[in-house]
């Protein structure tokens, strides 16, 4: 529509309301209530010390150069982690493009029109003179448009804000997937770890069988010991050989499995066997609480419910009037030598205003799902920081069973190999037979082997432990 001067007025006024602040329809994001009482540290720990976040790199801890080599080709080949990234780059493409709605959209054109008008009809849409003969008329417009939208009620900068938070959770997401995938990484390594020791001590007890029958058979052929001592070292040796196959194979396949989680073609080639394993130093005892604020999967949910809060201000805002104003100027002549004189320029302003009148409620049903959509976004994030709470209190209580455990498989693995000296010196006294003598080397073995895995246990148990807490700590002017 055209303005006059008391439009002109009106759009002066709401641009000066415009520039001064808009009315900000929206709930203002607060951080919520939790329905549980967090402490100042975790159960699990004894007493507090000064620990700061740190959380990047946290499996250095392991001081391990294969580890390092593995976690690189993860982060550097993984396709979750890939995906994972894109997903930031779409949802920064559409934070820019919620902060461009806030500007003004210019077009400009440029148009060449040939028309051909029959004889006996007007020039002008039957204003003009009849023309005597059928004529091809040339115009040529160039133009610029302009349409910007009042943000009166704060819907574009709340369309942004869901944006910006947006792009922070999808960042939060994907460090939640390099935690992840960086930790089964390093679990599946730990694994072909324990595999090669395991493997390795298989064939050291069949090397050992392998001994005990010679030796044995030569004693028989000379009459001093029975037929079924031979028969029971062989039955050992049949008994160990038969979990050997079944060992390599589950190593091959932990190989595949790693080969994948570094984007990489299954291959049993992609590292060779695992050397020691230097053990971390101790968690330090008192680890607050307030650590977990670095998980990325609660920073995340976070992120979530600042984007829902701003949804719910944008359904508010949807329910008034939206108000646009637009421009345009050009010039229009038939002939392009003139087109720019002043005599050939064209303009005009216009004032909208968009106001729902009836729509049967549905604005307002929207309204009350982008708030129902909060309400259940601030449950899931109290769900989510409970769970957190609860992955990292687990994680120090077994922590502390294995330790304990630890101790107890030590011993006993002190305990067995003294049982067996004992056991081959009685036997060599002629006291006991080869029987004896065997299952004193069984459960030896099945110590060692117990010893292999609880250590398994402990380190993977390390693992889970950064990933709840969300990465490392820093104490003493040292990273742990």
């Amino acid at each position: 529509m055209c303005l006059g001067k008391s439009s002109h007025k009106l759009v002066l006024f709401l641009l000066v309301v415009f520039l001064n602040g808009c009315i900000d329809l929206g709930p203002k994001y607060k951080q919520p209530f939790l329905p549980f009482k967090i402490p100042e540290k975790y159960e699990a720990a004894a007493y507090r010390q000064c620990i700061f976040p740190k959380q990047y790199k946290w499996w250095r801890v392991f001081n391990d150069e294969e580890i390092n080599k593995i976690v690189k080709l993860v982060i550097d080949n993984n396709l979750d982690l890939r995906k994972s990234y894109y997903r930031i780059r779409e949802q920064l493409a559409l934070a820019l493009k919620a902060h461009g709605e806030r500007f003004p959209t210019i077009n400009g054109s440029f148009q060449v029109l040939k028309r051909r008008i029959p004889y006996g009809t007007s020039e002008i849409g039957g204003l003009g003179p009849f023309l005597p003969e059928a004529a091809i008329i040339t115009s040529y417009d160039l133009g610029v448009a302009a349409s910007f939208e009042l943000d009166l009620w704060k819907r574009l900068e709340k369309e942004e804000e869901a944006s910006k938070a947006a792009v922070f959770q999808s960042l939060q997401n994907y460090r939640a997937v390099l935690q992840t995938i960086v930790s089964e990484a390093i679990l599946k390594y730990l694994k072909i770890w324990a595999l090669s020791k395991r493997i390795e001590l298989v064939k050291s007890q069949i090397r050992n069988y392998e001994i005990t029958e010679k030796l044995l058979k030569r004693r028989y052929e000379n009459g001093l010991v029975p037929l079924l001592e031979v028969k029971q070292v062989q039955q050992a040796k049949i008994e160990t050989e038969a979990r050997l196959p079944e060992l390599i194979d589950e190593y091959g396949k932990a190989q595949y499995e790693l080969s994948v989680l570094c984007g990489v073609y299954p291959t049993e080639k992609l590292i060779s066997p695992p050397g020691e394993i230097i053990k971390p130093e101790p968690i330090p005892s008192g680890i607050p609480s307030d650590l977990l604020r670095q998980r990325p999967d609660i920073l995340a949910a976070e992120a979530n419910l600042k984007r829902l809060n701003a949804e719910v201000g944008i359904a508010l805002a949807n329910r008034f009037p939206r108000i646009s104003l637009t421009g345009n100027l050009g010039y229009s002549s038939s002939e392009l030598t003139n087109l720019t004189q002043p005599a050939n320029q064209l303009w005009g302003i216009s004032l909208g205003i968009v106001q729902p009148l009836f729509n049967a409620g549905r604005l307002k049903a929207l309204q009350r799902a982008a708030e129902a959509r909060y309400a259940q976004a601030i449950a899931q994030y109290a769900k989510t920081v409970l769970t957190a709470f609860q992955e990292v209190e687990s994680a120090l209580r077994t922590r502390k069973y294995l330790m304990k455990q630890k101790e107890k498989v030590t011993a006993l693995i002190r305990t067995s190999e003294k049982t067996l000296r004992i056991a081959l010196w009685r036997y060599q006294a002629g006291l006991i037979d080869y029987f004896q003598v065997l299952d004193a080397q069984r459960r030896l073995f099945v110590a060692k082997e117990k010893d292999i895995l609880l250590d398994l246990a402990i380190l993977s148990n390390r693992v889970a432990f950064h990933r709840a807490l969300g990465g490392l700590w820093i104490t003493e002017g040292k990273t742990r």
